[in-house]
């Protein structure tokens, strides 16, 4: 009786490497048309959010030179030193000046894609410092006292305001005072204010990206987000409370 190991087969040679090449350049090529389709998809998401078309076209360059000059995004090497070249300062290149979204007294206090964070102690008049900012975004009306911010909203892009703190009356209050100081009665169809007092960790932020996606579809990109009381949107705000404002803060 024959032992186990004399029944497996006999190892079969390797390839001749001409063969090895020929597979492998099938699999580049495969991985690069992924890599290509997933950078239009990124692209499309992008423009849809309302990004600067410089930065998606910086961005886009980049990447693709990449999968065009090894057909596929796996060197982290190379990435870098992609990465590293068209992000070097260059004094022969100066980008298109940052758009304002929101002025204070004459001055930019925010443009697209930065955030903006308002803190002080409490009490100290935060809620009612960006209601003047939402409001000077819908006034209707020149003189409206909005504490000297400015901005508008041209285009009709959604703006979404999220408050985790107030309780549902002083939360429709605050937004009643909003639309009054703006001129209002009721506000436009692009601006959406939700009150989230109460939520828990995972409720708040299905809710919020929930808020986000639709909006982006209706409005076709986003203007600003305003979120009172981002400290509620992360578990723990000594390790995750920087990651969280990047994503939901008051973004432009």
């Amino acid at each position: 009786m024959k032992k186990p190991s004399e029944c497996l087969p006999e190892a079969a040679a390797p390839p001749p490497r001409a063969n090895l090449e020929y597979h492998l350049d099938i699999v580049l090529e495969r991985q690069r048309e992924r890599d290509f389709n997933q950078l239009c998809q990124d692209g499309q998401k992008a423009i849809a959010s309302g990004m600067e078309w410089e930065m998606i076209a910086d961005d886009f360059k980049c990447r693709f030179d990449l999968i065009a000059s090894n057909g596929a995004d796996t060197d982290a090497a190379a990435k870098t030193e992609a990465i590293l070249k068209a992000r070097e300062f260059d004094p022969a290149v100066q980008p298109p000046e940052a758009r304002a979204i929101f002025t204070l007294n004459g001055i930019t206090v925010a443009t697209p894609g930065n955030l903006l964070a308002v803190y002080a102690q409490v009490k100290a008049g935060k809620t009612a410092a960006l209601g003047a900012m939402l409001a000077s975004i819908m006034a209707a009306r020149s003189n409206a006292d909005c504490f000297g911010f400015k901005s508008s909203n041209p285009d009709g892009l959604a703006v979404l305001s999220f408050d985790t703190e107030q309780s549902p009356a002083d939360f429709w209050e605050n937004i009643t005072r909003t639309l009054r100081r703006a001129g209002l009665t009721a506000p436009p169809p692009w601006f959406h204010s939700f009150c989230f007092a109460g939520l828990d960790f995972g409720q708040l932020l299905k809710c919020i990206e929930r808020g986000i996606e639709r909006a982006k579809k209706e409005y076709g990109g986003i203007h600003s987000i305003f979120l009172d009381g981002a400290g509620d949107c992360v578990p723990s705000v000594n390790d995750e409370i920087e990651k969280t404002l990047n994503r939901y803060a008051l973004k432009t």
